[in-house]
């Protein structure tokens, strides 16, 4: 096994690990990101969907974000001196020095290009978040990158759309309703998801698989189109792209201190 093999196969332990003593404690853990692709996605050792993995991501609730802190603590990790952990108050960082780890855990909202609210989806699937939220953590991103895209393909080629919450489909209903009531983010999906489509015989060789993922593509974008609109999102719809309608994460900086 080469290292980066047996590198991405550590970092899938540790994050099955650290969610199954999560439950086991009764505290609220469910993976997103790259490592939460590739648990549910078979197509992401694919070999033009693979990619590295450098790190775990988490979303958990404010409210137990003492008791995450302790559980990560038992696992050793620590909470370094960044903007992140100082300033923000829904989300946290931890690293491992003994296994080179870092985890990112979003607490309540994960908020990136966009804000998303999913502290009403942890129920619903484990150990991930459903896999509609998993799509919108990345079509949400304004920066679309070679991770986005593999992710999204690997997603895309493997489960179905769905009109409703099943855990081994993508509920397009739910993303419908979200970007309906919010022009910026509906803006910004559906951009990603053209982005998604020109670029499909780059990722996916096989003409089956382009013309499965290329329909659901198509299918999803007519459920977005289709979606009643808020007045929320029509009194957006006038401003347009004449105002930013989307955020540019920052990175993540540290505070030179003793951690």
């Amino acid at each position: 096994m080469n290292a980066e093999l047996e590198r991405e196969e550590g970092l899938v332990k540790e994050a099955l690990n650290i969610f199954r003593v999560a439950q086991e404690k009764a505290i609220t853990l469910r993976l997103l990101g790259g490592i939460a692709f590739r648990v549910r996605c078979p197509s992401s050792s694919n070999e033009k969907l693979k990619r590295s993995y450098q790190d775990i991501d988490f979303f958990g609730l404010t409210k137990d974000r003492g008791r995450i802190r302790k559980l990560f603590s038992s696992f050793g990790y620590v909470e370094p001196r960044t903007l992140i952990n100082i300033l923000q108050e829904h989300r946290m960082i931890v690293e491992n020095s003994q296994n080179n780890t870092k985890v990112d855990i979003f607490l309540d909202v994960f908020e990136m290009s966009h804000k998303l609210k999913f502290t009403e989806r942890t129920t619903l699937d484990e150990p991930t978040l459903p896999l509609a939220d998993l799509l919108l953590t990345k079509l949400q991103a304004f920066e679309f990158t070679q991770r986005e895209y593999k992710d999204v393909f690997a997603l895309l080629k493997d489960y179905d759309l769905t009109r409703s919450e099943e855990k081994n489909g993508i509920n397009a209903a739910y993303i419908a309703k979200l970007c309906g009531n919010d022009w910026g983010l509906s803006k910004t999906v559906l951009v990603n998801l053209g982005r998604v489509m020109r670029s499909i015989s780059s990722y996916l060789p096989a003409i089956e698989d382009q013309t499965i993922v290329f329909g659901r593509i198509s299918q999803l974008k007519d459920i977005l189109e289709r979606e009643p609109k808020s007045v929320k999102w029509k009194m957006r719809a006038i401003i347009g792209q004449r105002l930013r309608w989307y955020e540019i994460p920052e990175e993540i900086k540290r505070i030179p201190g003793p951690f």
